[in-house]
């Protein structure tokens, strides 16, 4: 096996790894709040606890960014680049997790969270302590980013995914220790936000232990990076922006239309169905940073060859996925939900459709976002699904509500496949061009 297959196999099982731990993680902590607090709490922990989480925008992808520039200059070796981008991404974390701090305390503060958001069990002082606890909790967060973004340009990808998924591992263990000995929302809040800087800081150690072009710090910071990273950054949420549209913004219209019955339906099926969707984000995020690499080694055959292979082998496990989701996704609907909620294979089957297209698009995507050049793709798609979701307002009244909301959703996608794959070809055809002219 070759070296660069190494170290994409490598990528695939961190990056698998990583999202087995993010799917353990919504699914194992749940019986111990319930058991710990009883669901009304449960359910204002989480009400509380998702606003400091909106924050989260502030970042605005900007490690994310900053790791693909970071890659593309560690494949011509150019290390005061290397510095400059990941000296810079640290610095903007900095500067925004102090913001988040900030921010959140102030509203903390300001606004009377208990009375504002209907909460019995957690009172005003407990819901203030919460927020603060939670926004410095994020702000914790925001500084995982660049490290991420270091091992990456180092070329330990793999080592990144397990890492960054080892520090969700940790907050399941905490939680779920916090949670058996008596921990009250406002502990919890504590020991999480401590979690937060602790594993932040293991990650930190690892990376300097691990980087052949010293530590990352603000020395090399600059205002015209920044500058150079803030479009392909803000593109990179534009993404995950677009998404709750459909995925929100579909709930809203389908509870309008059908009522909570058919709501809680959907919210199942689609939970299911969107498993498939994760085969393309392990598979972007693993071969995101060896393409940055041979981009910046001037190898753009073997690049398109990697993301083209890439493409292939998830075309071929969705064909699976669709076939399992046909055979079996009815039971499994029904065995998981307790014999409450059964629909029909044909729906679970075109509802799997807008998964199972994404994922076509956005693993041969990789080519574009290695080099930052997602931007358009990125604010199409959410243009299309805005697009989408006024279309099934509109002819919500000629079709069934559930056939609506899976018609909405595989819109986008199937627009998203034609255009992804003209920009592809279009890239090639440039390249081509300089290419000869060079010569």
């Amino acid at each position: 096996m070759s070296s660069l297959r190494k170290k994409i196999f490598r990528n695939l099982s961190g990056y698998g790894y990583s999202q087995g731990a993010t799917i353990v993680a919504q699914i194992v902590v749940v019986p111990f709040f319930l058991a710990a607090w009883g669901v009304r709490q449960y359910g204002e922990w989480l009400v509380l606890t998702s606003i400091p989480m909106f924050l989260s925008l502030m970042e605005l992808g900007v490690a994310q960014a900053s790791a693909t520039r970071a890659s593309l200059a560690s494949g011509s070796q150019d290390l005061p680049a290397i510095r400059r981008i990941l000296d810079t991404a640290m610095a903007f974390s900095l500067g925004t997790a102090g913001s988040v701090a900030l921010l959140g305390t102030f509203l903390a503060i300001t606004v009377p969270w208990s009375s504002t958001l209907k909460l019995l069990e957690i009172d005003s002082e407990t819901a203030r302590s919460i927020f603060i606890y939670m926004s410095l909790y994020l702000a914790g967060n925001f500084l995982a980013g660049p490290i991420s973004a270091w091992m990456k340009a180092m070329d330990r990808t793999a080592l990144s995914a397990v890492w960054m998924a080892n520090r969700r591992v940790a907050e399941v263990i905490v939680t779920t220790v916090a949670l058996l000995l008596g921990a009250k929302p406002i502990d919890l809040a504590a020991s999480l936000m401590i979690t937060s800087y602790v594993t932040v800081l293991i990650c930190y150690i690892v990376a300097l232990s691990q980087s052949s072009f010293g530590a990352m710090t603000i020395k090399h910071a600059s205002k015209m990076e920044l500058r150079i990273v803030l479009w392909p950054a803000i593109s990179f949420m534009a993404m995950p922006l677009a998404q709750v549209v459909t995925l929100q913004g579909g709930l809203q219209l389908l509870n309008a239309l059908s009522g909570g019955t058919t709501v809680a339906a959907f919210s199942m099926a689609r939970t299911l169905v969107r498993l498939l969707m994760q085969v393309g984000i392990v598979l972007n995020n693993a071969l995101r940073p060896e393409v940055s690499r041979l981009l910046g080694q001037k190898q753009k055959k073997k690049a398109i060859s990697v993301v083209r292979n890439g493409s292939y082998a998830a075309a071929v496990l969705m064909l699976f996925g669709i076939g399992g989701v046909a055979l079996i996704g009815s039971q499994i609907l029904d065995i998981w939900s307790g014999g409450k909620v059964q629909l029909p294979e044909t729906f679970l089957v075109l509802l799997s459709l807008h998964a199972a297209i994404n994922v076509l698009w956005y693993v041969p995507s990789t080519y574009l976002f290695a080099q930052n050049k997602h931007g358009n793709i990125s604010w199409l798609y959410m243009g299309f699904s805005i697009i989408s979701l006024f279309l099934w307002w509109i002819f919500s009244s000629k079709i069934t509500a559930l056939t609506g909301v899976a018609l909405m959703m595989m819109l986008p996608e199937l627009l998203m496949t034609g255009i992804v794959l003209v920009s592809i070809f279009q890239l090639k055809n440039l390249s081509l061009r300089k290419a000869q002219q060079n010569s």
